[in-house]
């Protein structure tokens, strides 16, 4: 007697949609005598045995495929669009797919990178990471099914797989050899909660790929975003340019500041005995709070281009990395230092207001005038309020401006492996080095 059977697995313990490896195998003459193959005229060899070679090399793309982001037809309202501009060692392939009597209408995406890593492609309203829906791959060990997966962007949190509800990826795949790795999967053009995917209309996409299999923080240089029409063709990264002049922008203001103007405003308070004299006594003082004031500023018109762009890009003005971190540091300790120098604790023998004056002073007016004697009475006892400013005044000072050098290193390194800049780092640590050594030997 005829009989037919059919087994499928899932991807996890949640029941969600299958994969289609979906297939009849003979259990046993014994106990089959006879079974129907969907398709097929002959038996499957029994037992099915596996093996562990590698996989082949992946094709970059299909023989008939166009690169560079032109698309192809295929026929029957299917196009396929190729894209190799994004990064070096990846293509990415668009398989547009209008709805049929058995099926919903669907995009089928393939990914090819260069070694072993994760990779994760993700679908956006505003080529933004927050509220996006990523597909992202793993291999298959602990936390990880070794297929793709859909996930939830939140720019606040780690990404968490999305609920068993929304996993309705169907031809997906994840496969890795000594040298390529590939993902692929189909995604329903809607889905609630999700971005819409348009099969003939303007798409914000992202793509990741990580340094390594493990799921952690990409690198700068290894994402991005671009819009794309899988039907029509053409492809346009989100970077149009303008990101790389703010983030240009960025590090000029922060190494100008850190690494010319506060050195200086320091070396002139330093080295106060040699700066002349030209416009009278308390001259180091007025350098000092004009350098400083003028880095601070500079530091703060950084900070915030910096918050503007990590938030467009990331979501996560503050994140582990190291760079956010310290910077957010720095900006607090420089705000700090400006308003602890401007409540400078008085020397005793200065009012505010003298008696036989009839406008009161500024508070730049008794700074200078306190330099000035200071500078012309240096024997004469300062209070103990004033000593303890001056001490707190000098360690967070050197503290903050120690961290700001660090950190503009760290976001040369950053700018060029994001865009392959030139190494100015020891540019930098050149003009730290020569203004600091100056004043100290002065």
């Amino acid at each position: 007697q005829e009989t037919g059977f059919m087994f499928a697995y899932g991807v996890s313990e949640n029941l969600v949609g299958h994969t289609p490896t979906t297939r009849i195998q003979q259990l046993g003459t014994n106990v089959i005598p006879q079974c129907v193959l969907d398709d097929a005229d002959t038996l499957p060899p029994s037992p099915v045995t596996t093996t562990n070679a590698p996989i082949p090399a992946p094709t970059l793309a299909p023989t008939n495929a166009a690169a560079g982001g032109d698309v192809i037809d295929l026929g029957k309202g299917r196009f396929q669009q190729t894209i190799t501009s994004l990064r070096d060692g990846m293509v990415v392939i668009l398989t547009t797919n209008p709805a049929t009597p058995v099926k919903e209408a669907h995009l089928t995406v393939d990914m090819i990178v260069e070694g072993q890593q994760y990779i994760a492609f993700a679908f956006s309203d505003d080529d933004k990471m927050p509220d996006s829906v990523a597909v992202i791959a793993l291999p298959a060990g602990v936390g990880s099914t070794g297929f793709p997966v859909k996930y939830i962007l939140d720019a606040r949190v780690k990404p968490n797989p999305a609920p068993a509800s929304a996993q309705t990826l169907f031809d997906h795949s994840y496969q890795q050899n000594a040298t390529h790795t590939t993902m692929s999967f189909s995604k329903l053009v809607k889905e609630d909660g999700e971005p819409e995917v348009f099969l003939n209309g303007k798409n914000f996409f992202l793509y990741a790929v990580g340094s390594s299999n493990l799921f952690a923080q990409h690198s700068a240089n290894s994402r991005n975003a671009f819009v794309s029409n899988p039907s029509a063709g053409g492809v346009t990264e989100s970077d149009d340019g303008n990101t790389k002049t703010l983030w240009m922008t960025h590090g000029i203001l922060m190494a100008v500041a850190w690494a010319i103007l506060v050195p200086l405003g320091v070396g002139a308070s330093v080295a106060r005995t040699f700066v002349p004299t030209c416009a009278g006594d308390g001259t180091w003082f007025r350098i000092h709070q004009i350098l400083n004031t003028t880095g601070v500023a500079m530091t703060i018109a950084g900070f915030s281009i910096a918050v503007h762009l990590v938030k467009d890009r990331e979501g996560d003005h503050f994140s582990e990395l190291r760079h956010h971190t310290i910077g957010l540091v720095v900006f607090i300790f420089a705000f700090l230092q400006a308003l602890n120098g401007m409540l400078r604790p008085h020397a005793a023998s200065h009012k505010k207001h003298d008696d036989n004056e009839h406008e009161p002073k500024t508070q730049h007016e008794v700074n200078v005038e306190e330099t000035k004697d200071e500078e012309s009475e240096p024997e004469k006892k300062k209070p103990l309020a004033r000593t303890v400013w001056e001490y707190g005044h000098r360690i967070l000072g050197t503290t903050t401006m120690i961290l700001a050098w660090f950190n503009v290193d760290s976001g040369i390194d950053a700018y060029n492996d994001l865009y392959d800049g030139k190494d100015l780092t020891a540019v930098m640590w050149g003009v730290v080095a020569g203004i600091t050594g100056c004043a100290l030997l002065l």
